[in-house]
């Protein structure tokens, strides 16, 4: 059976989104597994967070639901670059001091992952952080459109858990969920201005400079200068030229 994504309905009414797969076992029978979630409940639950255009924070925080439904008690940080181009971090389930990038006595994993542009593995930690709930992590770089630099993601292991390989399958996931976001924000800061910076000049728009107009309240004034002749320019020598002389 090809896993699938299904809705019913709980007992007190409530619509519930499970992943449902099956697969049929030594003696004949069918082993049905129902979860309420799973890979295709995170993807549903991505797709309509970006459909709504919910925080980026929000869609990243889902984004590391593929590594955390699986193994809960791991660690997991996705590393980025905020509005301002400052780094940020989201995580889950790890101390505070190895999210600090001195705390792996040189280059912190996620700070290898963006600097080679390959995943990083590092099992056993170094001792400073091996004293934790952890003793390996993967790292794995993910492009921005925005920051050259880009993001990363990094998964924690512990000795119970699955080894950093055992991780691969979600960290995989979560890269290629990741990248999708990072690239619906570019888009929508592109997109946003292209509405308020003129292309040509790279002045305020008209409907961005409406805007401060309408929100700069009383005694605001506008001084109109009129290119007078400016017409015969474009019209002897080209609108290549009258966009150069306007830029001039």
């Amino acid at each position: 059976m090809t896993p699938a994504l299904y809705r019913v309905r709980s007992g007190d009414g409530e619509w519930v989104q499970v992943d449902v797969n099956a697969s049929t076992v030594a003696d004949g029978s069918m082993l049905v597994v129902v979860r309420p979630g799973g890979d295709l409940v995170v993807v549903d639950r991505l797709l309509e967070a970006i459909s709504e255009g919910r925080p980026f924070e929000e869609q990243a925080d889902i984004v590391m639901r593929f590594g955390r439904w699986r193994h809960p008690d791991e660690g997991y940080a996705i590393h980025y670059r905020d509005d301002d181009g400052e780094r940020a971090v989201l995580s889950a389930g790890v101390p505070a001091e190895l999210l600090e990038p001195g705390a792996y006595g040189g280059l912190a994993p996620w700070e290898q992952a963006e600097l080679a542009g390959a995943e990083v593995v590092v099992d056993p930690l170094p001792a400073p952080c091996a004293s934790g709930p952890f003793v390996g992590c993967l790292a794995s770089p993910v492009p921005d459109p925005d920051h050259e630099a880009g993001a990363s993601i990094v998964i924690w292991t512990g000795a119970d858990g699955p080894t950093t390989s055992g991780h691969r399958y979600a960290l995989a996931n979560m890269t290629r969920c990741l990248d999708l976001i990072l690239q619906q924000r570019a888009q929508v800061r592109r997109l946003e201005r292209a509405a308020q910076v003129d292309a040509l000049t790279g002045l305020a728009s008209r409907a961005r400079f409406l805007e401060v107009l309408e929100s700069s309240g009383p005694g605001a004034a506008v001084l109109y200068v009129d290119l007078d002749g400016f017409k015969a320019v474009n019209d002897a020598y080209g609108h290549a030229v009258g966009d150069a002389t306007l830029v001039a």
